[in-house]
């Protein structure tokens, strides 16, 4: 199964990792009992990456859920009945589901390979960024969406929680990042202190 959020006006604020897992959390959470037994039955995997399209300046993300084991066809309907009603509300695009054959080894490799945006930009706070009312946290975000490897998916864990996380291993590798640019600016500005008189600091154009 394939989503895409395209970055509309309506679909932006789901442009961040917790925006993501609302979407997968709203995708697979019902009150069906042999829904949520189905799509338990077998491993489900995540992929999440960049999609380039020549219609937006931003790249679209793509999430991608493999179930490793068949779906029931009324599991399937239930699927494109959310993705047509309540998944479009977040992405501004309705989805797509596949069943695929895996007969060789090459057909399951390709099955997992995550696709790679190359030359995307650094995404910064600013241009159409700013004037569009993207928030700094979905920014920063926005830059590690590139190093998310397929994640095998804790079906109980997503569906009886009120609260997905999935990428909590990338919010603390951003603050990380953000201490040692903290710590970065702190070193710089003690070194300039040794090699400056105080008075000498005052007169200097940074």
């Amino acid at each position: 199964m394939l989503l895409r959020i395209l970055p509309t006006d309506m679909s932006k604020f789901y442009y961040s990792l917790n925006g993501i897992e609302t979407i997968i959390y709203n995708l697979l959470r019902n009150d069906v009992k042999p829904f949520e037994k189905d799509i338990k039955r077998g491993d489900v995997y995540l992929k999440v990456y960049y999609e380039k399209d020549e219609l937006f300046t931003v790249p679209v993300i793509c999430i991608e859920m493999i179930f490793m084991k068949k779906l029931h066809p009324k599991s399937i309907d239930r699927l494109w009945m959310k993705l047509q009603s309540e998944i479009f509300l977040f992405t501004s695009s309705v989805g797509d589901i596949e069943n695929v054959e895996l007969k060789t080894l090459n057909d399951l490799e390709n099955l997992f390979y995550v696709p790679l945006y190359v030359g995307c930009p650094e995404f910064k706070m600013e241009g159409l960024l700013r004037r569009k009312r993207f928030n700094e946290e979905q920014v920063e975000e926005m830059n590690y969406i590139h190093g998310i490897s397929p994640l095998k998916l804790d079906m109980d864990y997503v569906v009886n929680n009120s609260r997905v996380a999935l990428f909590d291993d990338i919010r603390d590798a951003i603050k990380r990042t953000q201490r040692e640019k903290i710590q970065n600016q702190e070193d710089v500005h003690d070194y300039i202190i040794t090699l400056f008189p105080q008075d000498d600091i005052d007169e200097l154009p940074f």
